[in-house]
């Protein structure tokens, strides 16, 4: 499994023609380990700002929108 990860803002950031750049060699990689016949599939994550996050309490599942971290009150 390769999981590419990287800062949205950074990568909206860079100039058209770099983005290109990094497509182009990605699709380079990506096309031999597909003639290699190591691929098996390719998913795109959505953006992280539409993340859900789903975690058990209790035995159930809590679905929570956004990517958000569970914190706590501190108490006083």
């Amino acid at each position: 499994m390769l999981m590419c990860c990287i800062d949205e803002a950074h990568w909206h950031g860079l100039p058209q023609g770099e983005r290109d750049r990094v497509m182009q060699q990605y699709g380079a990689w990506a096309e031999s380990i597909r003639a290699s016949r190591h691929h098996v599939t390719t998913g795109k994550p959505r953006p992280s700002a539409t993340a859900t996050t789903i975690r058990h309490k209790s035995g159930r599942p809590v679905i929570t929108d956004g990517p958000f971290a569970e914190t706590k009150e501190p108490s006083l």
